[in-house]
C-alpha cells in the first residue's frame, strides 16, 4: 500500500538534497551539508517506511558503535563544531546514506548524475583556463590546483569521484562531446590537483571494474591486506627503536631529516614509519574495541585499563585536526578496534551489493567505480569519511536510495513530483 504524495514534503526532500549535492562543488562555503535540515523528519519517514536495505541498516549499526565509543572517550566532542569537521566527519558524511534508506523520491537518477558532472565541468572550466594561463608546468609539485578547496588533496578527492560519475556515463550511456569533455577536462584537473592518492584510487578502480570485471576480488583484498601487514611488521618495529615519535618532523625522526625537504618523500615516510605505526601501536594495546572514537590525534597518548585487551586515551585534552592516520581502515582499526573495523567492513560489503543491484547501467558503473575508487584512496588518506571525496557519492546514492521503489515498480523513472512515503 503506497500513502498518497504530499507535495510538500516530496519538493522539500529532493530539493535539500540537489541543493547539497550541486554545492559539493567547494568546501568554502559548507552549503553541501543542507542534508541536515531534513533529519528532523526522519522519525517521521521511518514511521511510514519501516522497512530498509541492509545497507543502510548495517550503517545504522555502525553509527551507533561510534557514538558509544564518542561518549565513552569525549562525550563533549558531540558539541564541537570542529569535531564534525575533522575527527567526527564520519557522522555528516554518512548522513545521506540514512536519509536516502528512509525517504522516497522517484526520479530519473541517471538525469541527476549527468546534469551534476555538467554542472561541476562548467564550474571548473574557468579556473582550469586561468591555472592553465598562469602555470607553464604542470608535472611538478609547485604547480598545484585546488578548484575550490581549500586543499589540494580535498579538490583531489571530489574530481577523482566526478571523473568515475562521468566515465560511467560515457561508457555505458552518453557518448556526447559534453561528456567526453567533462571527462578529459576532469582528468586534466586532477592531475594537476597533485593529489596522488586520489590518482592512485582512481587508477584502481578502472583496473578492477574495467579490467578485471570485478573477478578475484577476494584475492585483491586478501593480498593487499596481507602486504600492508609485512610491511607494518617491519615499519612498527622501526618505529619502537626510535622511542615511538609522534612524526616525521618529531625529534627521534633524524634518519629521515634529509627527507623532510621533499614533499613526496616527507608524506610518505610519514606514513610508513610514524602514523600508521601508531595506528598498529593503539591497536594492540586495545584490540577489541580501540581506543575512542577521535583519541588517534590526542597525543600525548595516557593508555588505562587492561594491557593488550582493552584500553582507553585519557588525553589532556580533546584535539579536532586532520592529524589522523592516513589510512582509513588502520585508523578505524586504532580508534575503535576489531568491533569496529567489522562494522564497517560489512556496511561497505552490503553497499557494494547494493551499487551492484542499480538497474541504470550508467549509474551502477559510475557507483562501482566511485565506490573502488574511495576505498584504495583510503589506503593512503582517511578518504572513507572526507566530505570533500564522499559527499558527491553519498548523496548521489542517497537519490538512489530513495529512488529505488520508483525505478523497480513503474519500469520507467518517475518524476520527482510523485516523491512519498512507503509502507
Amino acid at each position: 500500500m503506497r500513502l498518497e504524495p504530499r507535495p510538500v514534503q516530496q519538493y522539500f526532500v529532493y530539493g535539500i538534497l540537489i541543493i547539497s549535492l550541486w554545492s559539493t562543488v567547494t568546501n568554502l562555503v559548507p552549503v553541501s551539508v543542507s542534508f541536515v535540515l531534513l533529519v528532523p523528519l526522519v522519525p517521521y519517514a521511518l514511521a511510514q517506511n519501516p522497512s530498509v536495505p541492509p545497507c543502510v541498516t548495517t550503517l545504522a549499526g555502525l553509527y551507533g558503535y561510534f557514538l558509544i565509543s564518542t561518549l565513552l572517550y569525549g562525550a563533549t566532542s558531540l558539541v564541537e563544531p570542529d569535531f564534525y569537521r575533522r575527527d567526527g566527519n564520519f557522522f555528516v558524511t554518512m548522513l545521506p546514506i540514512l536519509v536516502g534508506g528512509i525517504f522516497t523520491i522517484h526520479t530519473d537518477v541517471e538525469k541527476v548524475m549527468s546534469a551534476f558532472v555538467k554542472w561541476t565541468t562548467l564550474c571548473n572550466l574557468p579556473f582550469m583556463c586561468f591555472f592553465l594561463a598562469t602555470h607553464s608546468n604542470l608535472v611538478v609539485s609547485e604547480d598545484i590546483y585546488h578548484f575550490l578547496f581549500i586543499s589540494h588533496n580535498a579538490a583531489g578527492g571530489f574530481l577523482s569521484m566526478v571523473v568515475a560519475f562521468a566515465l560511467g556515463l560515457l561508457i555505458e550511456r552518453r557518448r556526447s562531446v559534453a561528456m567526453w569533455a567533462s571527462v578529459l577536462l576532469g582528468l586534466l584537473a586532477l592531475w594537476v590537483t597533485y593529489s596522488r592518492g586520489s590518482v592512485f584510487g582512481l587508477a584502481v578502480a578502472l583496473f578492477i571494474v574495467l579490467v578485471l570485471r570485478e573477478r578475484y576480488l577476494k584475492t585483491l583484498i586478501a593480498l593487499t591486506a596481507g602486504s600492508t601487514a609485512l610491511v607494518l611488521s617491519f615499519t612498527y618495529r622501526v618505529w619502537l627503536s626510535m622511542g615511538q615519535p609522534p612524526g616525521i618532523m618529531y625529534r627521534g625522526g633524524t634518519l629521515f631529516a634529509e627527507a623532510q625537504g621533499d614533499v613526496i618523500n616527507s608524506t610518505f615516510l610519514d606514513r610508513l614509519f610514524f602514523l600508521w605505526p601508531r595506528a598498529v601501536y593503539l591497536f594492540l594495546h586495545s584490540p577489541i574495541f580501540g581506543t575512542g572514537f577521535g583519541s588517534f590525534n590526542d597525543i600525548p597518548y595516557r593508555l588505562e585499563g587492561i594491557p593488550h585487551v582493552f584500553m582507553y586515551n585519557q588525553p589532556y585534552e580533546l584535539i579536532f585536526n586532520a592529524a589522523h592516520a592516513h589510512n582509513t581502515f588502520l585508523h578505524v582499526l586504532a580508534e575503535t578496534g576489531l568491533v569496529g573495523l567489522g562494522l564497517l567492513i560489512a556496511f561497505l560489503y552490503q553497499l557494494w551489493k547494493y551499487i551492484g543491484t542499480l538497474e541504470q547501467a550508467s549509474v551502477r558503473l559510475g557507483m562501482k567505480l566511485a565506490f573502488w575508487n574511495a576505498i584504495f584512496s583510503s589506503l593512503t588518506e582517511h578518504r572513507l569519511f572526507t566530505p570533500s571525496e564522499m559527499l558527491p557519492f553519498t548523496i548521489l546514492l542517497a537519490i538512489a536510495l530513495a529512488g529505488r521503489a520508483g525505478v523497480v515498480e513503474s519500469g520507467a523513472p518517475a518524476s520527482p513530483a510523485t516523491v512519498g512515503a512507503r509502507e
